[in-house]
């Protein structure tokens, strides 16, 4: 869903924007995409604020973490860029191949904390 998301928002700006967790959030695809597939209220709505903030945040992170997207933090706001978008089109477009995108995001997160837990002294990036 995030990645459908954030596929929308980066093919309409450029792929090489970075873009926070709230330019997803109220992005004009986002709204009508959590509206009317998963019935809830509406992004702009403050009372599920907090709701929304975990729904967008917590997918980002874990897109991040999977080296999907690059991260990067400026004045206590995490900033993303998409560092491979084919991955990411793949998710946007298979709705029906999530149980194997979510295995390759897998396989990527243990071969990351693998690997960071056997070199925890150096800084490497995973991918």
């Amino acid at each position: 869903m995030i990645a459908d998301c954030v596929v929308e928002y980066v093919t309409e700006n450029t792929r090489d924007i970075w873009f926070s967790k709230n330019d997803i959030w109220h992005s004009s695809y986002a709204e009508e995409y959590v509206r009317d597939i998963f019935n809830k209220p509406s992004t702009s709505k403050e009372l599920s604020k907090n709701e929304y903030d975990k729904f967008f945040s917590q997918p980002l992170e874990m897109l991040a973490s999977a080296g999907v997207l690059k991260k990067k933090k400026e004045n206590r706001i995490n900033y993303y860029k998409v560092s491979d978008f084919d991955l990411l089109e793949y998710m946007h477009l298979e709705q029906e191949n999530q149980n194997l995108t979510m295995n390759m995001l897998g396989v990527r997160l243990f071969i990351c904390t693998t690997f960071f837990l056997n070199m925890h002294t150096r800084k490497y990036q995973c991918f």
